[in-house]
C-alpha cells in the first residue's frame, strides 16, 4: 500500500471507531404500550365571572285627565286677585296696564287649577326595567390525570394531560449491561 492508501484506510478506520463508539453507548429507544389499571382525575378551582342579566316588574302610576271646564267662578276670583297685585305697581298709565296684565294672569291661574267637569283617573301599570349584573362562581376543572398503569408485571405512575383510556403509551429505554 502507499502512504496516500494507508493514511486514508487509518484516517477511514478512525471515524469507524469514532461513530461506533457513541452509537453503542447511546440507549436504543422504542414505544409501546402499557395496561392502565387507574387514571384518577385531577381538579382545581377556577372562578368564572360572566354576565347575567336582572329584570323586575315596577308599578308606575299613569294618570290621565278627561273633559272638564274651567269653573267660572275661579276665573273670576284669579281675575280679582291678580288685579289687585298688578295694581300695586307702577303709576299712571303704566298702574292700568300691570292692573289689566295682573287681571288676565290671575284669571289663567284659575281656570288652569279649577276644573268643573273634570276627571282624573289613575291606573297603575307595571314596567319591565333590566340591568346586567357580573356573577362570579367558582367551577371545578379537570386539570389532569393521575395514571397508573403497568408494564412486565410491575406498576409505574405517572401524570397525564388527558384521559389516557384503557392503555397508555410509553417509551422504553433499552441500555446494554456494563460490569
Amino acid at each position: 500500500m502507499n502512504k496516500l492508501t494507508q493514511g486514508t484506510a487509518l484516517a477511514a478506520a478512525i471515524c469507524g471507531l469514532a461513530f461506533t463508539v457513541p452509537a453503542y453507548a447511546r440507549h436504543d429507544r422504542e414505544w409501546t404500550w402499557a395496561r392502565v389499571v387507574r387514571a384518577e382525575p385531577l381538579y382545581r378551582e377556577v372562578r368564572v365571572s360572566a354576565p347575567r342579566e336582572v329584570c323586575r316588574e315596577e308599578p308606575v302610576v299613569e294618570r290621565t285627565v278627561r273633559g272638564g271646564h274651567p269653573d267660572p267662578g275661579a276665573v273670576l276670583f284669579g281675575a280679582m286677585i291678580g288685579g289687585v297685585i298688578g295694581h300695586q305697581f307702577g303709576g299712571g298709565h303704566g298702574r292700568d296696564a300691570a292692573t289689566a296684565a295682573g287681571a288676565l294672569i290671575g284669571a289663567h291661574q284659575g281656570a288652569a287649577h279649577s276644573a268643573y267637569g273634570r276627571r282624573v283617573t289613575e291606573r297603575t301599570v307595571y314596567e319591565t326595567t333590566c340591568h346586567t349584573v357580573r356573577e362570579a362562581r367558582y367551577e371545578r376543572i379537570v386539570d389532569g390525570y393521575d395514571v397508573t398503569y403497568r408494564y412486565r408485571g410491575r406498576l409505574y405512575h405517572t401524570h397525564s394531560t388527558h384521559d389516557p383510556g384503557n392503555r397508555i403509551r410509553i417509551r422504553v429505554d433499552v441500555e446494554p449491561y456494563r460490569n
